[in-house]
């Protein structure tokens, strides 16, 4: 009986990891602690590589970062253009004081509207960075990275 259900269990989620994409790229904005112009783009029928550029913000100093993520998608249930993903990523910054690293998990919602080329997006992405200054280096957990996202899909 465990291994009819664990059957079932596999098939399930591989057909509806098969089923996840309705579209091959999107471009669009991310706010949250930082705000984001970001692409992605479907690499398989499920798996999709999100990247983006975290823009200075006025009155937090200068800094800009970039970001890579590689994430594996799925839909919930049955509510067509719902979605979750999970996955890791990494992230580059050049700051006022500093040039930082970072590695992230990223975990996240997706509504894809069906009569119209629009996504929003809510997700998290906790990271460990370290920082290099002109006189120390650290390492710190990151717990604020993610946000909103709209995009527009293509």
């Amino acid at each position: 009986m465990k291994k009819f259900l664990s059957i079932i269990l596999a098939l399930t989620m591989g057909i509806t990891a098969l089923s996840a994409q309705e579209y091959k790229d999107a471009i669009g904005l991310r706010l949250g602690w930082d705000i984001s112009v970001t692409y992605k783009t479907f690499v398989s029928q499920s798996n999709f590589v999100d990247v983006g550029i975290n823009l200075p913000q006025i009155g937090k100093g200068f800094g800009i970062s970039a970001y890579a993520f590689y994430n594996w998608n799925f839909n919930i249930g049955q509510v067509p253009g719902l979605s979750w993903y999970v996955g890791p990523g990494a992230q580059l910054g050049l700051y006022e004081k500093h040039f930082g690293i970072g590695i992230h998990g990223q975990i996240g919602l997706e509504y894809k509207f069906q009569n119209a080329p629009i996504t929003l997006s809510l997700d998290y992405a906790p990271g460990i960075h370290i920082g290099f200054g002109a006189e120390s280096i650290g390492v710190g957990y990151s717990p604020s990275f993610g946000g909103l996202g709209v995009r527009y899909t293509f």
